[in-house]
């Protein structure tokens, strides 16, 4: 599978740095933000420039060693141009009081919190090693094959635009940044399952916690809120209805939940169910959908911010990052358009 101990470290602190960069920048251009929210902001930030930076530089190097550094490069200079330009208050005053002053006020990030839990457990038991093998789960299966070959082979080729592995010549017609980014840690050296793992719980968070921020400012109602997420993010329908019955008789009926294929609430063919969970069944499996949301809610709150807040400043932000998602998932990027459409109608 490629990749070692000393391999993954230089990997993961070529990513932290990019998310550290992130945060930084958010906070010399977001300074009238709140702290947790530059964080979720920049952290998405970090994340878009990994998948872009080195893709611009690998038009003249390839997709190599040296276009990640260059890329490191650039965004050091960027970043400590902003500083200097800036000069944002990156440490609060008195931490400890304000800490336990925004635990008490902000409890309803307990919901994103425990649905990003949720989304790492599942992330991690998605798939495993066994004898030289890679096995799927479920909701992975044929999806994570995919994404595998796509990070593999667009580190191994070097080239860039990638080819499609499966046709050699062929240039790859998919929003290949989703993969990209970790094709970057596994050109970096780490171990393919590191490379996979990493940018997928981050880009989780910044889908649960930056969902959460754009309905908070929409809604203006903590419980609004909260209903919001639990209903768009645990959706599904009542098909584990169809388990519990004949329990008296034994367990079979509603273990095959987890042992048979297919066998979810969401999907039983047989019953003519076929609801899809957001969770399970488009951000594990479709990384473009994942990485794409990841961008597109922290991109709505900017875009409210300046639309219906008057922050006219949000507008560049939202455009620079809104024509960085054609390429990470273009279905997010479609949305967007129509998200913009509706509010110019409004305005108008």
């Amino acid at each position: 599978m490629g990749g070692n101990f000393l391999g993954g470290a230089v990997a993961l602190l070529y990513f932290l740095m990019f998310q550290l960069c992130g945060v930084t920048l958010a906070a010399c251009f977001l300074n009238k933000e709140r702290r947790y929210t530059q964080m979720i902001l920049g952290s998405a930030a970090g994340s878009v420039l990994l998948m872009w930076l080195p893709s611009l530089w690998a038009f003249l190097f390839s997709f190599s060693i040296t276009a990640h550094v260059l890329a490191l490069i650039s965004l050091l200079l960027l970043t400590v141009g902003a500083v200097f330009l800036k000069r944002p208050k990156l440490l609060p005053n008195d931490f400890p009081g304000k800490h336990k002053a925004f635990c008490r006020a902000e409890r309803t990030l307990l919901l994103p919190l425990g649905l990003w839990l949720l989304f790492v457990f599942l992330v991690l038991h998605s798939f495993r090693y066994q004898n030289g093998e890679i096995w799927s789960s479920q909701c992975t299966y044929g999806d994570m094959s995919m994404h595998l070959g796509f990070i593999t082979s667009i580190a191994d080729q070097k080239t860039f635009p990638p080819m499609y592995s499966i046709l050699p010549g062929v240039k790859l017609s998919y929003p290949f940044l989703s993969d990209s980014i970790s094709s970057s840690l596994y050109l970096l050296g780490a171990p393919l399952r590191f490379a996979y793992v990493l940018p997928m719980l981050f880009a989780g968070a910044q889908v649960f916690f930056g969902a959460h921020l754009f309905w908070q400012r929409w809604l203006r109602d903590k419980a609004k809120t909260a209903l919001a997420e639990i209903l768009f993010f645990l959706n599904g329908g009542f098909g584990f209805a169809y388990f519990f019955p004949n329990l008296q008789n034994g367990t079979d009926n509603f273990t095959r939940i987890f042992t048979s294929f297919y066998e979810t609430p969401t999907n039983l063919v047989d019953q003519n169910i076929r609801w899809v969970n957001v969770i399970v069944d488009m951000l594990i499996p479709q990384r473009a959908t994942l990485f794409g949301w990841a961008v597109l809610f922290p991109l709505l709150y900017v875009l409210y911010r300046a639309v219906y807040e008057h922050c006219e400043r949000y507008f560049i932000i939202a455009g620079i990052f809104a024509g960085g998602l054609v390429m990470i998932h273009t279905h997010s990027f479609l949305a967007f358009g129509l998200i913009c459409g509706v509010w110019l109608c409004f305005a108008l």
